[in-house]
């Protein structure tokens, strides 16, 4: 199977806000990213994401804040990793006395809607 790849990422951009007052217009999207198909995997060190135009900035994404799962996609925990530009998943497995989190490496992913904030400029 083929791994997600940036270009698996729909990005829809539900509004769009420019901070005024602050250096350079920062921006602080409201956004619907939707991937995912059964048939494409997660890759080893996560998704990479699309081109900070796709978010509805000028020159660059400096953060994305998950704040919700489509309602039939809660299974995963998806967070954004600033650093390398990817979006990581994890899925609870049991641990000998409690509940760890693993990441998803190497999973079909079905469909999954998430809704974000994208920050940048």
């Amino acid at each position: 199977m083929a791994d997600l790849a940036a270009t698996d990422i729909t990005v829809t951009l539900l509004r769009q806000n420019i901070l005024r007052g602050s250096p350079g217009g920062l921006r602080f999207n409201n956004v619907k990213l939707a991937f995912g198909d059964g048939a494409l995997t997660y890759p080893a060190g996560g998704i990479p994401m699309p081109a900070a135009a796709k978010f509805g900035m000028l020159k660059r994404l400096d953060g994305i804040m998950i704040y919700q799962n489509g309602i039939a996609t809660i299974g995963y925990l998806w967070t954004y990793d600033v650093a390398n530009n990817k979006l990581k998943g994890y899925e609870e497995v049991a641990a000998a006395s409690s509940t760890a989190l693993a990441d998803i490496a190497l999973t079909a992913i079905a469909a999954q809607t998430l809704y974000a904030f994208a920050i940048g400029w």
